[in-house]
């Protein structure tokens, strides 16, 4: 799934924001006491930026730890880390978030592997590795038309979709979400006269059978971010190791203002 956009991640943030991870927020000239609901990755993250400038910052938190959607289970007396939530991590398209991890934190991190093209896949009683699945759908046992046999699940994603990605780049989301804000991925595949077998077969090699009674309007806003050449990274130790020193990070700023 890929569109190549204009923009860069950077040019999405003011330069005061992409200044954040290192140098914070100006000092606040009127300073005020502040509650934050959840201490997950943005509110601790906003606590600690708002702290920092001089605020007074309360967070408020419904469960008994820190991380939110980062959630690193380590299994006792072994080396062994499973993340229960977020598992990797688009650094090259967050670059705000790469700055807290490399610039701010000093965490080493490594690169994510998605998928082995020498990996097996078993579907419709065929054995066959992920590169020869990613070939043709019809060896596969899928039923596809003339015009989508030997076309990779990238080719008929994208054959499909790249006309959305077209409109909101000439004619903005509005126009986008107002022509197709109800649809969902099912509903939009089957309008463009993507078989049955073709969905199907999109569906199991881009592992979102359960995503496809979604919302289209979110898969195409993904898109914009994650194409196939968007990298994926995780910190060594555990993705908690973030929230860690975000955690400490506020409860060691002077005064207790956080």
């Amino acid at each position: 799934m890929q569109y190549k956009s204009k923009k860069t991640p950077l040019s999405e943030y003011s330069t005061q924001m992409n200044n954040i991870p290192v140098l914070g927020l100006p000092k606040c000239r009127r300073c005020l006491n502040i509650a934050v609901i959840g201490a997950g990755v943005s509110g601790l993250t906003a606590a600690v930026e708002l702290a920092r400038s001089g605020h007074r910052v309360t967070i408020y938190e419904g469960s008994s730890r820190v991380g939110g959607r980062i959630f690193t289970f380590r299994q006792q007396g072994t080396n062994y880390v499973t993340e229960l939530g977020a598992m990797r991590l688009p650094l090259d398209a967050h670059p705000l978030l790469k700055d807290y991890i490399e610039k701010r934190y000093y965490l080493p991190y490594k690169e994510f592997i998605n998928s082995d093209d020498d990996a097996m896949v078993y579907i419709n009683n065929v054995h066959l590795t992920v590169r020869e699945a990613n070939r043709n759908p019809a060896a596969l046992g899928f039923n596809v038309t003339e015009d989508e046999r030997g076309k990779t699940a990238d080719e008929l994603w994208n054959r499909a979709t790249n006309p959305l990605l077209e409109i909101i780049h000439t004619s903005g989301y509005d126009t986008f979400i107002r022509d197709y804000g109800s649809y969902t991925i099912d509903q939009y595949l089957t309008s463009v006269n993507m078989s049955r077998g073709a969905i199907d077969y999109v569906a199991l090699m881009f592992n979102i059978e359960t995503n496809l009674y979604t919302s289209l309007t979110e898969a195409i806003a993904d898109m914009q971010i994650i194409s196939d050449n968007t990298k994926f990274y995780y910190i060594e130790g555990g993705n908690d190791r973030l929230t860690e020193e975000l955690k400490n990070e506020c409860i060691n700023i002077t005064v207790q203002r956080c």
